[in-house]
């Protein structure tokens, strides 16, 4: 599994896994740089391929349990070796995974060994760096761990049915978008809409923009049928679940969100086949997914979706809101109310 730390430094932890008994049978620790770490995975070819890091935590740390109980000990630096998973949580992955045979230890199949001994060869013939006793705290630029996982971006994410309209047509909608976003006009942008969705039926974001225009005419039945049709005729358009996820919330409804989202509340999970994501992308998923999950009193997985907030944009309005729900401040005149209470408190004790 591999973090970065610093701008031109990868954090890598190895584990050797014998799934069939005797669980991490071999760890250690290093850092590359990029060309190096590139390199490795080239040397590796077709024998690499990508899991989610919730998924790798919930096979490493299901290895060690079966093998325990086994009576087998796993390496003492394995303590060490897992700090890299810090943040993600196991039960966040949906894989399920098997130990043993028929829940019995058996030997590791000789073929399978021997594909697991040559990629540590090839790993190890990097130079390696001392392993710290505690990643989270000694690695430089610690504060800066993400997941190497899916890259973001601001431009454009390829040709769209959108880009593909007449330029005429494109500067309209940006005006179109601009005055809706304000609440001005509304009922005539909708008419609009409803226009060109029937001349243009392959741009999903005029679905998603009447219903912000019904939305905000208080037409409730309308606005949901728009969401529904958006999702039926667009499954993989990321913004249409979003927007029904946020219907849910807002309408008392949250136990309706995993179904919106397949029971995938993890990006990767949700696109496995994709490598790049939108900006706007990502901090409307996790943004909502945090909503969700602090309505269900699951703080410290709303705190992961809040860390990658911050970490894309810091002050972005889906960070802000979210830090607030989960860190709420006490306003001035609370406190003073408070420092007042507390004093009168004092005084009654006395």
């Amino acid at each position: 599994m591999s973090r970065i730390l610093a701008k031109n430094t990868i954090a890598i932890s190895f584990f050797e896994l014998d799934v069939f008994s005797e669980g991490v049978v071999n760890t250690f620790y290093k850092t590359m740089t990029l060309d190096e770490y590139h390199r490795f995975l080239t040397e590796r070819g077709a024998d690499t391929e990508s899991v989610h890091p919730a998924c790798v935590r919930k096979l490493v740390e299901g290895a060690v349990k079966f093998s325990e109980k086994q009576g087998f000990s796993n390496p003492k630096n394995y303590i060490q070796t897992s700090r890299i998973f810090g943040e993600f949580d196991a039960a966040a992955c949906p894989v399920r995974y098997t130990f043993g045979k028929d829940g019995m230890p058996t030997r590791l199949p000789p073929a399978k060994k021997h594909l697991v001994d040559e990629a540590l060869r090839i790993a190890k013939g990097i130079p390696n760096n001392p392993l710290p006793t505690d990643l989270e705290r000694d690695a430089p630029g610690a504060s800066e761990l993400r997941t190497v996982t899916y890259r973001i971006t601001n431009e454009p994410i390829g040709e769209s049915a959108f880009d593909a309209m007449p330029k005429a047509v494109i500067d309209e909608c940006s005006v179109l978008y601009e005055s809706l976003m304000a609440n001005r006009n509304v009922k005539r942008i909708i008419v609009r809409l409803q226009q060109l969705s029937s001349d243009y039926p392959d741009v999903c974001q005029f679905y998603n923009w009447l219903h912000v225009g019904y939305t905000y005419t208080h037409n409730t039945e309308k606005a949901l049928s728009i969401l529904h049709a958006t999702i039926d005729k667009f499954p993989d358009y990321l913004f249409g679940k979003i927007s029904l996820a946020r219907h849910y919330l807002d309408n008392g409804e949250p136990d309706r969100v995993p179904e919106v989202f397949g029971n995938k509340l993890e990006l990767k999970f949700l696109y496995p086949d994709r490598d790049v994501f939108h900006v706007t992308e990502v901090l409307n998923f996790y943004y909502i997914i945090a909503r969700y999950l602090i309505v269900k009193d699951a703080h410290s997985l709303a705190q992961n979706c809040l860390d990658i907030l911050k970490n894309v944009d810091p002050k972005s309005d889906q960070a802000r809101h979210i830090e607030s729900l989960l860190h709420p401040t006490v306003p001035e005149s609370m406190k003073d109310l408070l420092l007042t209470i507390k004093k009168s408190l004092r005084r009654s004790k006395r």
